[in-house]
C-alpha cells in the first residue's frame, strides 16, 4: 500500500476498505499486519465496532495470521 500526503485517520480508513475488499493471501497478510500493528482502540474506531465485536474480530485476525504462518512454512518436495 502506498500512502502519500494522508492523515493517520485516512490511512486507517483506507486499510479498512482494502481489508474488507481483500481476498486470498492478501487478506491473510493484512490480518497479520492489523493484529500486529493496531491497538484494540484503533481497531474499534477504524471498524466502528463494539467491545464484543472487537474481541471477535481480533480472534478472527489471529486465525487468519496463523493460516498465513502455516502457508509460509509449506515447502515443496
Amino acid at each position: 500500500m502506498k500512502f502519500n500526503h494522508t492523515t493517520p485517520a485516512q490511512n486507517i480508513a483506507e486499510l479498512r476498505r482494502r481489508f474488507r475488499e481483500s481476498s486470498g493471501i492478501q487478506t491473510l497478510r493484512m490480518a497479520a499486519w492489523i493484529h500486529a500493528n493496531l491497538t484494540v482502540a484503533q481497531i474499534k474506531n477504524a471498524f466502528n465496532l463494539s467491545d464484543a465485536q472487537v474481541t471477535a474480530l481480533r480472534t478472527r485476525l489471529v486465525e487468519l495470521r496463523d493460516q498465513l504462518r502455516s502457508l509460509e512454512q509449506v515447502k515443496g518436495e
